[in-house]
């Protein structure tokens, strides 16, 4: 099952900064698209990631040690994929 994992850009930002280049995160996080919708997010552009439950659960624990602000952005769509 996949999940759109969505962030404000500088969130996203920085948690990719604090990622590896190496690491398996980073992958997954160098894939994401820049949108600019403004009924969601009129004051900022928000990042999309679509990837899988798995990887958006070592997205989660990346966030939750080295950049708690995005924890919550990546929690969201891990349930909100669960409930459907």
């Amino acid at each position: 099952m996949k999940v759109l994992v969505k962030f404000p850009i500088q969130i996203y930002k920085g948690l990719l900064g604090r990622c590896s280049m190496l690491s398996r995160e980073y992958l997954i996080l160098k894939n994401g698209i820049v949108r600019n919708d403004q009924k969601e997010s009129p004051d900022e552009p928000m990042v999309e990631i679509l990837c899988e439950v798995e990887r958006a659960k070592f997205l989660l624990d990346l966030a939750t040690l080295v950049y708690p602000a995005a924890a919550p952005h990546i929690e969201k769509s891990i349930s909100y994929a669960s409930e459907s």
